[in-house]
């Protein structure tokens, strides 16, 4: 069995998780999703940690989370910090609501 298949059998999803882009699968990129059909559904954290040791092309997560955790790792330390201080001030005003 292709140990990539092995790795989406990990998720404690998979028996019934009809998303046909799964973060967990090496081919993910020759996969096409239609409109209205289902998103993965399991945290990042959890896909991750499945993921952990393998040479997925985006280590458990999709697309999006990717680019946006490599356009982070590209900031300076100072805009890393000016990014947590705006995301800490947002999480405040929504506290307040």
């Amino acid at each position: 069995m292709d140990k990539y298949y092995e790795l989406m059998q990990k998720c404690p999803r998979f028996n019934f998780c009809n998303a046909p882009l799964c973060p967990l699968d090496k081919y993910i990129d020759e996969r096409i999703k239609l409109k209205g059909e289902e998103k993965c559904r399991l945290s990042k954290n959890k896909r991750m940690k499945i993921a952990k040791d393998s040479n997925l092309p985006y280590k458990g997560m999709t697309k999006a989370e990717w680019a946006a955790t490599k356009k982070y790792n590209a900031l300076s330390s100072k805009e890393k910090e000016a990014l947590k201080k705006r995301g800490l001030l947002a999480l405040k005003k929504l506290k307040r609501r």
